[in-house]
């Protein structure tokens, strides 16, 4: 495989029979392979995306102390350049901002300060920027569930079947800066080192300046640069766990443009933070057990973000 496979989604928005069949056999055959695949047709109006975008260059323009008044809590607000270290390599070039679901200071969850659960951050100085966010984030949160609607068919399991696990999810999109670099760069250097993520989906809007790769089972790396309308989409660890290792979440890396600054935008879709995970029945069989123990899903997710977030580290220290 030398590119990424691009699914048209209009056919399973349109509900014909068709696409119900074809689009989730497509997106079965790119979870089973390679864990990645663009997805045109979407259903994001393309202003939108570009307006998250403008507005997004616009905050990372801010002065850094405006910023860093916002600075991250519980993966909301802004997270500064070298915050995320992996093992091995040096921490990662990018500043971004982090978002999620909108939920009051009075939540029982917030109340009960359960992780991950916070009132979103925004720059006082710039409210276009929470205004085009916000736009942004109810589109991709809408194709999200139609996506887990085609995911459930490509699993052979009931339409509906990732509902109950997702009553009250903990999505977070992320609009990142990564700036230019210039050559030479060390070799551990990178604006995202290679890794997977940790959830399940991952919906990325990016710019057309490159620099995401991913990397091939057989070894070796696929570029996966922009295509103009169409988002990629990857398997996260959590949704390999769930299939028992037949979706694969695969490992990519951006390295910086040595002359331009690269904007980008994922969403990781995830359910909710008490779902129980456990092995999925269409996963396992005769020969084929399940390979991990059930879990909570945010007890799982805590895990890797407290292992490679330096503020996470600070909060529990």
């Amino acid at each position: 495989m030398d590119q990424l496979p691009l699914i048209d989604f209009a056919p399973f928005l349109s509900g014909s029979v068709t696409g119900r069949s074809e689009v989730p056999r497509a997106i079965a055959e790119a979870a089973e392979s390679i864990g990645f695949f663009y997805l045109a047709n979407h259903g994001i109006p393309q202003c939108v995306t570009d307006g998250a975008f403008a507005a997004g260059r616009n905050f990372f323009e801010l002065p850094l102390e405006t910023k860093q008044a916002i600075k991250i809590r519980e993966q909301r607000g802004y997270q500064a350049f070298r915050d995320v270290k992996r093992e091995g390599f040096l921490p990662n070039l990018n500043e971004s901002f982090f978002m999620g679901l909108d939920l009051k200071a009075d939540d029982p969850d917030v109340v009960a300060k359960l992780p991950l659960h916070a009132p979103n951050q925004w720059p006082a100085e710039l409210p276009e920027f929470r205004t085009a966010m916000e736009a942004y984030f109810n589109s991709v949160y809408t194709l999200g569930n139609s996506l887990l609607r085609a995911c459930a068919l490509a699993l052979k399991l009931p339409e509906q079947f990732f509902v109950p696990h997702y009553q009250k999810p903990i999505p977070f999109s992320r609009i990142m800066h990564y700036p230019a670099s210039p050559e030479p760069r060390p070799d551990n250097q990178f604006g995202n080192p290679p890794h997977t993520d940790y959830g399940c989906l991952t919906l990325l809007a990016q710019d057309d300046v490159g620099g995401l790769a991913v990397k091939k089972r057989g070894g070796g790396w696929i570029d996966a640069p922009q295509i103009s309308g169409a988002l990629i989409i990857n398997i996260g660890d959590m949704l390999m766990r769930w299939t028992n290792d037949k979706w694969v979440s695969t490992l990519h890396q951006v390295i910086n443009n040595p002359a331009k600054s690269r904007y980008s935008l994922p969403t990781f879709f995830d359910p909710s933070y008490r779902a129980r995970v456990e092995c999925i029945e269409s996963c396992q069989g005769p020969g084929n057990p399940a390979k991990y123990p059930p879990i909570t899903f945010g007890e799982y997710y805590k895990q890797g973000l407290d292992k490679t977030y330096s503020y996470r580290k600070t909060e529990s220290a």
